[in-house]
């Protein structure tokens, strides 16, 4: 009888222990997606930031130069839904069911945090966002701003940009990705 309670125990204890957490990224893994550095002065970055959120297509609605801070949005239709939503009412029977589904417009909110780095040689850029009204991070889209305003800035320097970022960059705006992201 013991034996039995003890070897009840020990499963209890290895079931409690293998117990998985949420995956969420740490608060540490966040910031580090968040968070990046410019390697040039406050001005250039900030102008960089500014002609990135118009290549990408966000709107600004509050500008500070003097805090470093950019506030703008970008609407997208959903365009998966509303292709699902349309199917769905072809259909008699469960044309009912197509109401159900979100078909709402993606609006994505994003925040740039600017700062002087020592000598005012480096900018760290912080990047936050609230998509659909959730504050959550997109990767994609944070390299995109990340990879436009590098080359803006490199651009804006007189630098050279490096094959890398040029590569990157012209991903970004591939007609094949946009299209292929159309059709689906």
């Amino acid at each position: 009888m013991k034996n039995k309670k003890i070897i009840g125990l020990i499963v209890l204890i290895l079931l409690i222990g293998c117990q998985t957490t949420p995956n969420n990224p740490g608060q540490l893994v966040t910031r580090a997606i968040e968070t990046r550095y410019i390697d040039s002065n406050f001005e250039i970055a900030y102008t960089s930031a500014v002609h990135t959120f118009f290549a990408l297509g966000f709107t600004i609605h509050h500008s500070e130069k003097d805090s470093g801070i950019i506030e703008g949005d970008n609407v997208n239709p959903n365009i998966d839904a509303k292709r699902g939503q349309m199917a769905l009412g072809m259909v008699p029977y469960l044309g009912v069911f197509a109401m159900f589904a979100d078909t709402s417009d993606i609006r994505k909110e994003i925040t740039l945090l600017l700062q002087k780095g020592p000598n005012d040689k480096r900018t760290k850029m912080r990047i936050q966002m609230v998509i659909n009204g959730k504050a959550q991070i997109d990767p994609k889209v944070v390299d995109a701003i990340w990879i436009v305003t590098q080359r803006e800035a490199m651009m804006t320097s007189g630098i050279d940009v490096p094959d890398d970022i040029k590569k990157k960059y012209n991903d970004l705006n591939s007609p094949q990705k946009n299209s292929s992201s159309e059709k689906k």
